[in-house]
């Protein structure tokens, strides 16, 4: 992990990895989120929206960046926002831009679930506003969605 070393050390910023543990809050302690999973693989966003429901959370799926902004613009209001890195027309970083520069969601917690293992585009999508960057290669799916929830619990305890 020490490529990521300076974006891991960041305390609003966490990198998940195969060596990261995470301090989990028990089913009876989370509250219900609503999730807009953002990711143009039908396979994995179907399979995501299984696991997040298995956890009792309401899931908002789009299959483009596109298709989120509009969910967003139309009043769509999750407090969490999981998008892919690699999409067509609009990728994340260019989806992340366009939720800070029109003010959608403003309080949902970001976080990142890509194949994309690249140090300055973690670090761009960190100052566009992630709170985390999940590798999916290195993390199981049911894994992933306990890491989201609780980078989710956290950074939405710190909100007033």
């Amino acid at each position: 992990m020490s490529d990521y070393a300076s974006i891991a050390s960041t305390p609003a910023f966490i990198l998940y990895d195969q060596h990261a543990l995470i301090t989990s809050v028990s089913m009876t302690e989370r509250k219900k989120y609503t999730v807009l999973f953002v990711d143009d693989d039908t396979f994995l966003r179907d399979m995501y929206l299984v696991k997040f429901k298995e956890r009792g959370l309401d899931v908002i799926a789009c299959g483009s960046a596109e298709e989120a902004i509009r969910a967003l613009e139309e009043g769509k209001n999750p407090e969490v926002i999981v998008l892919d890195m690699v999409m067509p027309a609009l990728d994340g970083l260019s989806f992340l831009e366009t939720l800070k520069t029109k003010k959608l969601a403003p309080s949902a917690v970001r976080i990142v679930l890509s194949n994309q293992n690249d140090p300055p585009e973690m670090e761009k999508a960190k100052q566009l506003g992630a709170e985390g960057y999940i590798l999916k290669a290195d993390t199981v799916p049911s894994q992933a969605v306990e890491e989201i929830m609780a980078l989710a619990d956290r950074a939405l305890q710190k909100s007033p």
